[in-house]
């Protein structure tokens, strides 16, 4: 975020120059960059890496350890300085194309997405109702407005 008076540079300071269509960051001026472009490159330099077996995953997790800033103190030789954050995405794809892990093609298969987002809604209200939340979102499918009443 960044805060003061019109004209101090608080665009220039995130964004760096800008034209209609083109940045820093497309046009390769290096010492241009602002914040928001540099935090990018950061990310996806750092952020991304597809593993295959969790031997690598938590070596993943080991170099990331590795890289955090420590400072002793009279509690704790190795105490943090930082925080770890670790996300992992997971993505899966059909080996077969269009045909789910059922053997379903085609109608049936387009059927049996729809139920699964009945369902996944149903989870949605049950989740919020043991929770005692504010909004219950009986409106997602048809199949938790209808049960809405009960």
């Amino acid at each position: 975020m960044a805060y003061g008076q019109t004209g101090s540079g608080k665009s220039y300071t995130m964004v760096g120059p800008y034209s209609e269509g083109d940045s820093a960051l497309l046009s390769g001026a290096r010492e241009d960059l602002g914040i928001i472009p540099r935090a990018a490159e950061e990310l996806f330099r750092y952020t991304l890496w597809p593993v295959i077996s969790a031997v690598e995953f938590v070596g993943l997790i080991h170099r990331g350890i590795q890289l955090r800033v420590q400072q002793p103190t009279l509690v704790h030789k190795n105490s943090s300085r930082s925080h770890l954050i670790v996300t992992a995405t997971l993505t899966t794809a059909s080996s077969s194309g269009s045909t789910a892990v059922s053997g379903v093609t085609g109608l049936a298969l387009k059927e049996t997405s729809f139920i699964n987002r009945s369902l996944a809604a149903l989870a949605d209200v049950l989740g919020a109702l043991s929770e005692h939340c504010d909004h219950i979102p009986y409106r997602n499918s048809k199949l938790t407005h209808l049960l809405q009443d009960s």
